[in-house]
């Protein structure tokens, strides 16, 4: 399930064919299954043919403006661009979030380790951004719990359903299919950018 605006990704080499996912109520198990069967022949292909490896480290960035996740891995030569996803959703307006209950999404630089992964999301897959980071708690921020995650998991509902409703409560949204290629690429420790 993609979002609601299909975009051009960067690199075409890494474009993967992945069909809609009725998740409905899978266990976590069969999610992470799907997951791992869905993505691993044909991305670990399309890296291979650029020098890139499935379990390398990658780096996130999110532009709220542009409404664009993108996913860099670290190949020889640094960190490369590896794939830009559409953002469906998050919360809020441009700046920082402030304080619990602002339906605000973060700006800032935060790290997600592998414990922050949470495939029980009532929103697909998910993971914890680790909002508020020291420089939110030295300017007072106060919040918890903000995710990105996937769509929630009502296969009976469109993805433009979601567009006009504020169910996000400060986390960022991808699409599910995008959600599943990008959990499989997570197996660090991963700095992750918010920017306006």
């Amino acid at each position: 399930m993609r979002c609601f605006v299909t975009r051009s990704i960067s690199i075409a080499a890494v474009a993967v064919a992945v069909g809609a996912l009725s998740c409905g109520d899978l266990p976590p198990e069969e999610r992470i299954r799907q997951a791992e069967e869905r993505t691993d022949e044909q991305l670990g292909d399309a890296l291979a043919s650029r020098g890139l490896e499935v379990g390398h480290p990658i780096f996130i960035r999110i532009f709220k403006e542009e409404s664009e996740l993108e996913i860099w891995l670290e190949g020889g030569d640094g960190f490369e661009l590896l794939r830009t996803y559409p953002v469906c959703y998050f919360s809020g307006h441009l700046g920082p979030k402030l304080r619990e209950g602002d339906r605000q999404s973060p700006e800032g630089f935060y790290f997600v380790r592998p414990g922050q992964l949470n495939p029980n999301s009532r929103y697909h897959l998910a993971f914890n951004i680790g909002y508020p980071n020291a420089y939110d708690r030295r300017k007072g921020r106060t919040g918890s719990f903000i995710m990105v995650h996937g769509l929630p998991n009502q296969p009976d509902r469109p993805v433009s359903y979601y567009k006009d409703e504020d169910w996000t409560d400060g986390c960022i949204a991808l699409g599910n299919d995008d959600m599943i290629e990008f959990w499989f690429l997570t197996e660090h420790n991963t700095p992750i950018e918010i920017l306006p």
